[in-house]
């Protein structure tokens, strides 16, 4: 399984990294917002998982998950592990958002809002 990981070159890994942050089932939509991928871009890096038997897709085609956990834990390892990378992915997820330019889009604004 980490052989057929390794193939897929490092951007690809890297989005796989950050579905596995998401779940088991990554519902695309969530997926391109917290990656920051373009739909095309993220097709490509889904083709690729599921060609290589790390994926599957749902039927209809809003969702795909890791088709075994260990594959799923394996890539949670190489997620982003700096706090601020797993704070802004956790705010991300929770609010379908970028971070704000204070580091997170739950933090207030200037205005105290």
């Amino acid at each position: 399984m980490i052989d057929r990981v390794s193939r897929l070159g490092n951007a690809t890994r890297e989005h796989l990294a950050i579905a596995s942050v998401i779940g088991k089932d990554v519902p695309l939509s969530i997926w391109s917002d917290v990656a920051g991928i373009d739909d095309d871009d993220l097709i490509g890096v889904v083709e690729r998982a599921v060609d290589t038997h790390l994926m599957e897709a749902d039927h209809l085609g809003t969702t795909v998950r890791f088709v075994h956990a260990l594959t799923r834990n394996a890539l949670y390892e190489r997620a982003p592990t700096t706090p601020s990378g797993m704070a802004s992915f956790g705010c991300q997820l929770a609010h379908g958002n970028a971070p704000s330019e204070s580091g997170c889009c739950c933090a207030p604004s200037s205005d105290g809002w």
